[in-house]
């Protein structure tokens, strides 16, 4: 019996007639996907063997051909037992430096190391006459009987996660690695003081719970390494303190996190730390550690995307203002408590491109408080700012015109949200064939008609999912665009889509749209509806006011023929605004005048 572990199985085919490793039809999947919320280890699940693994396909093809010829020339069964001596030459382990080891690298993700131990917990830490060499990392037991150290060789590896701490200088926490000790190895690692360097023998690199590597020692073979002048040194800790040296006169200016800069996101630089005042409009909380809050401070770069929208938060006029951060150690439970629609100062936040995608997303971990609740009324200089710019943003956002054949947005003039409700009796706009008599475009009217169909069809399907990637409407069937390879529907943003069948006094007709952008959607959650959800159950009492007997009529089976009774519906003062589609005029909802709370 097979058993194949989370994100730890890989699988090939060899084909024996070509000789060649192939993965079959992979119908557009990712070859890859970086685990940890994109900034983890990237895994793939096709194994990609090496020349001595191939040789051994070989071998093995080359004996069961032998084996067939037997069995086909004297028609009797063979057990082939040891008849195939075909050895697979095993992979010898080797001094590696932290940046070079990974769980898939030979053999099997094992590796000695040189490195120095940054702070053990269960002793009083080490001080260095740098300031910026102040080293303090977290050393513990666990519960299990884990203990855990933290490490370093003076090397990156990008799937490691950074160290954010106050005990931990910025420009050291992307050299850090977590070792966790098990069995033999507990009791010489809590032995380990800070500041010694050690040789550690046969150590594994592991892919942690949370998508991100971490080391693994079991055995005893770990060694102390001192510096004694005269004495002899081993070429890999020479390498060792060569490095440390280098990074030393690289970074030899005192760094303190109370000077980190307050930035707007578009201000900040890849890779730096810096503090920020935002505001929260999505939170997802995940158990393996990992979790990720989506943020605005209404600025806007080209390095950021909208992300898994499936909320109100991810509307129109938000995309390229929303960040997405990743968050790791004590802050992935602040997703369980901060406030969607309040202000966060956010502390010692860094913008780093995601391992498998394009796009800038945020980095928070560490076990000090850096997300910090504001009062709407703080007197905060950065808030007021943030405030500012929101208010600017909702006045310019406008109108965003959808037709069904392009998702491209049409700005018009900002029209104010009419709350929707009690129906207002009153004669005010003019007719359909006047509105269809004008020649301007762009133009606002008001027209008094009412609504005598609507589509789809079914309530539940006025919603529809957006590729903001390439733009596309997807199906019903599409939970991501298959187009763009939005395997972690990176890229699907939910938007209302309906039209509805316009009839005036004179019994004239109109079809108009009504986008994601119209008041009438303000405030609902943008989702996949299922009929009789608290979603969709929103939606009819939003539209019930509007629609009236028609709620009733499309929640039957379509009639045949396509006709059915005209509904009982009000006649309203609806706001309309009218564009050019290729040369003709298309007309969309803007907003019901008499609509009232």
């Amino acid at each position: 019996m097979g058993i194949g572990y989370h994100d730890k199985l890989q699988w090939a085919i060899y084909s024996p007639s070509t000789g060649k490793i192939r993965h079959g039809n992979l119908n557009g999947a990712p070859l890859s996907e970086s685990l940890g919320g994109d900034f983890g280890y990237p895994f793939s699940p096709f194994f990609k063997p090496d020349e001595a693994e191939v040789r051994y396909c070989l071998k093995m093809a080359d004996w069961w051909a032998e084996i067939e010829t037997r069995r086909e020339s004297t028609m009797k069964v063979h057990q082939v037992g040891d008849a195939c001596n075909v050895t697979l030459s095993k992979s010898t382990r080797q001094h590696r430096l932290i940046s070079e080891a990974g769980p898939l690298v030979p053999p099997s993700g094992y590796f000695d190391c040189t490195v120095e131990v940054l702070w053990n917990g269960a002793h009083v830490p080490i001080y260095c006459s740098d300031p910026l060499l102040l080293q303090v990392l977290n050393g513990h037991l666990n519960d299990n009987g884990v203990y855990s150290l933290y490490v370093t060789d003076y090397t990156i590896n990008a799937a490691v996660p950074p160290v954010q701490a106050s005990w931990c200088s910025p420009k050291l926490a992307d050299y850090v690695l977590k070792i966790e000790a098990w069995d033999d190895a507990v009791e010489v690692a809590q032995g380990m003081f800070t500041g010694e360097y050690f040789s550690i023998k046969n150590a594994r690199m592991m892919i942690s719970h949370g998508g991100y590597l971490e080391g693994k020692v079991v055995e005893k073979k770990i060694q102390k390494l001192d510096v004694k002048e005269d004495g002899p040194i081993n070429d890999n800790f020479k390498a060792f303190l060569d490095r440390k040296k280098a990074w030393q006169d690289d970074n030899n200016s005192v760094d303190h996190s109370d000077e980190f800069e307050n930035k707007t996101i578009n201000e900040a630089v890849e890779g730096k730390h810096f503090h920020c005042v935002v505001e929260v409009l999505h939170a997802v909380y995940e158990g393996d550690g990992t979790s990720c809050i989506y943020v605005t401070d209404y600025t806007s770069r080209d390095e950021l995307f909208t992300g898994r929208v499936q909320n109100a938060w991810g509307g129109a006029g938000l995309d390229g203002r929303i960040l997405k951060i990743v968050l790791f150690n004590n802050q992935a439970e602040m997703a369980k408590t901060v406030q969607v629609g309040s202000f966060y100062a956010i502390k010692k936040l860094r913008l780093k491109q995601s391992t498998t995608a394009r796009h800038f997303r945020g980095q928070l971990g560490g076990v000090e408080r850096l997300i910090h609740l504001l009062h709407p009324n703080t007197d905060d200089q950065a808030l007021h700012a943030l405030k500012q710019r929101k208010e600017k943003w909702q006045k310019d956002l406008g109108i965003y015109a959808v037709s069904s054949s392009a998702r491209d947005p049409v700005k018009a003039k900002p029209v104010e949200a009419v709350p929707v409700g009690t129906l207002v009796s009153a004669h005010h706009g003019g007719t359909i064939a006047e509105l269809q008599a004008s020649s301007k475009s762009p133009n606002k009217s008001r027209i008094f008609a009412r609504v005598v169909d609507f589509r789809p069809w079914k309530l539940s399907d006025a919603i529809i999912g957006h590729c903001t990637q390439c733009k596309r409407d997807l199906s019903h069937n599409e939970k991501a665009c298959v187009k763009c390879n939005d395997s972690d529907h990176e890229y699907v943003r939910y938007i209302f889509q309906m039209y509805f069948m316009l009839q005036d006094e004179h019994n004239n007709q109109l079809q108009i749209s009504v986008h994601d952008g119209s008041s009438l959607f303000d405030n609902l959650e943008r989702g996949e509806i299922v009929d009789g959800s608290k979603t969709y159950n929103a939606l009819s009492a939003r539209l019930g006011g509007i629609l009236g007997d028609l709620l009733e009529s499309h929640s039957k089976p379509f009639p045949k023929g396509g006709t059915f009774t005209l509904p009982n519906t009000p006649m309203l003062s609806m706001i309309i605004d009218t564009w050019d589609v290729n040369g003709k005029h298309a007309y969309c909802l803007a907003g019901c005048e008499e609509l009232a709370r």
